[in-house]
């Protein structure tokens, strides 16, 4: 289940990532620091560290993986609603859910 979400939110997120990046000349860089001129593969962008990552970041196998983020944070009603990376989502509990709660 959580895999199928994880792959919804990354197809929707990434196909609007392409579609704004063509239309206003945007670039992307990669987690390794390129640049990124045409997108060709999807990618899609952590809202909090503004890293770029490929489809291949949805394996929770992996050091750094896009993970589920629930928004606003679960104790207070949220659901799993975008994806961050695996740093950001950890450090995020600690930044910016717990003052909400």
């Amino acid at each position: 289940m959580n895999d199928q979400k994880r792959n919804r939110i990354f197809e929707v997120f990434s196909t609007n990532l392409s579609m704004v990046a063509e239309r206003l000349g945007i670039t992307i860089q990669s987690i390794d620091g390129e640049i990124i001129k045409e997108i060709i593969d999807p990618i899609y962008i952590c809202p909090l560290c503004k890293q770029a990552f490929f489809k291949e970041s949805l394996s929770q196998e992996l050091e750094n993986p896009l993970t589920l983020e629930d928004v606003p944070p679960v104790s207070l009603g949220g659901k799993p609603l975008i994806l961050t990376c695996k740093k950001c989502n950890n450090s995020a509990g600690t930044k910016l859910d717990k003052p909400l709660v």
